[in-house]
């Protein structure tokens, strides 16, 4: 995954400075969008493509973007010639503190209908520089991914994404929206500049996935498809656990994503209240994940810095001989606690080295004691009240796990020999992960405080499955 390249990324149009109450389009705005001093307001017509970009560049500080109803479909910028780009808004907002808002997401539908030729490409992009504040909500944005069926070439290089937020963006409120079929990710947070924190809640995550036939296995194919997918800094700050320095993804619905969560370059994250199912195709993947240390062409990266995970339910739809991982940390730390399995998951958490096919293999001389620890690996993980419905447990007829507890420390190979398992009563420095309440941990406040007060859960329609 790399930033996105668009020249309207490095020519910004000027800020709206309109008097008077409301009036038709000034200089500088496109002829279907309209401001109103009096709320700062700008109103787009309808949803295209030229409008709704003309809006957001010129948005000013404290304003508001409202985006009318339709379907529309950003695809080429030019329909004659098909070589030439899709359709997606680039907006610096660096130190404006701004909303964007549809007519709901049954009235206000964006989709991308053309294929992306490599890179990150999402419908909006908001560049938060330095700092900025956004609140997104009420709008459904739909994917390319039905756009290229019988052309495997094509859709291995797309990476297309609904909202993308890079920078120092704080405060986020994402909300009442749905992202479906996305080869990339729906929602990608990328704070390579500095550190992100908000929430995200009351959205759903719908069929975004990208990856080979699971009967056709190619190892060469690159299998992408994130509900929410987050970078941090690349950096790897000190482990908080409880505060609110990260992002909270809560009280939203994820379907047949190949991960809800992906997350790497010190990311931190909540998750907490959502419901998360896996389907047939989604079985072999880990619903919620975290990236460990890699070295990449352009150096290390980093792995995800920590992780929060408690009260959500997990499902999955898996049959006959598939079974499916509820949680896949090949890094960082973080606790797991309160989480509620149901359907055919066999793991409940199955941690994992970053590079374990090589590195937990058992014919590799391993260093011995002290143990050599590979970078960004966990190292303090915490799992307890965890609670298996009837039929997971069920897949292991005359020997079930412990009702509680399904945690595995391999992959392929066995990494046990790196993560190992201590009790209450062990010293600190001689495990890795432990099936035991975190001493002292204390949840942040839920609802998140930027939630707005008397926000229902899972409004508009949300409260399904």
């Amino acid at each position: 995954m790399h930033p996105p390249r668009h020249p309207a990324f490095t020519a910004l149009a000027a800020t709206v400075a309109l008097a008077g109450s409301v009036h038709a389009a000034g200089p500088g705005l496109h002829p279907d969008v309209h401001y109103d001093a009096t709320r700062n307001t700008l109103t787009v017509v309808g949803c295209g493509y030229a409008a709704v970009n003309s809006a957001l560049q010129n948005v000013s500080n404290g304003g508001t973007v409202e985006i009318g109803e339709g379907h529309c479909d950003w695809g080429e910028n030019d329909p004659a010639h098909p070589g030439s780009d899709p359709q997606w808004v680039v907006a610096s907002i660096t130190g404006k503190n701004i909303k964007v808002r549809g007519a709901g997401v049954d009235k206000t539908t964006l989709h991308r209908i053309s294929p992306i030729r490599g890179g990150d490409e999402p419908l909006l992009y908001f560049g938060c520089g330095s700092g900025a504040t956004i609140e997104i909500s009420h709008i459904h944005f739909v994917g390319n991914d039905d756009e290229q069926e019988g052309d495997p070439v094509m859709r291995e290089a797309d990476q297309d994404s609904g909202i993308q937020l890079q920078g120092r963006c704080q405060n986020i409120k994402l909300h009442d929206m749905v992202f479906e079929k996305f080869s990339n990710a729906g929602m990608m947070l990328t704070g390579r500049t500095a550190e992100q924190d908000g929430v995200v809640y009351d959205n759903k995550f719908i069929s975004n996935y990208k990856c080979y036939p699971l009967d056709q296995p190619d190892e060469s194919y690159r299998c992408l498809g994130y509900g929410v997918a987050l970078w941090g800094a690349n950096n790897w700050p000190a482990l908080q656990l409880g505060g609110a320095n990260a992002i909270f993804i809560e009280n939203n619905k994820f379907y047949d994503n190949r991960h809800a969560i992906a997350a790497h370059m010190g990311a931190r994250y909540v998750v907490r209240y959502n419901r998360i199912l896996g389907s047939e195709r989604t079985a072999p993947w880990g619903m919620l994940d975290a990236h460990g240390y890699r070295l990449e062409r352009n150096g290390p990266v980093r792995g995800t810095r920590s992780w929060e995970i408690y009260h959500n339910t997990l499902g999955s739809e898996a049959s006959g001989s598939r079974k499916a991982s509820g949680f896949v940390p090949r890094g960082g730390d973080g606790v797991f606690f309160a989480n509620h399995i149901q359907g055919r998951i066999s793991t409940t958490a199955r941690l994992m080295i970053e590079d374990y096919l090589t590195e937990c293999d058992p014919d590799v001389v391993h260093p011995p004691n002290p143990r050599q620890f590979f970078p960004d690996q966990t190292t303090e993980a915490w799992f307890w009240g965890n609670i298996h419905a009837p039929e997971s447990r069920n897949l292991f007829p005359g020997n079930p796990p412990p009702l509680q507890y399904f945690i595995t420390a391999s992959g392929s190979y066995d990494c046990s020999y790196f993560l190992r398992e201590g009790g209450p009563g062990d010293p600190p420095d001689s495990w890795e992960y432990t099936q035991a309440a975190k001493p002292g941990y204390a949840p942040y406040t839920y609802p998140h405080p930027l939630r707005q007060a008397g926000d229902r859960i899972f409004q508009d329609d949300f409260d399904w499955l």
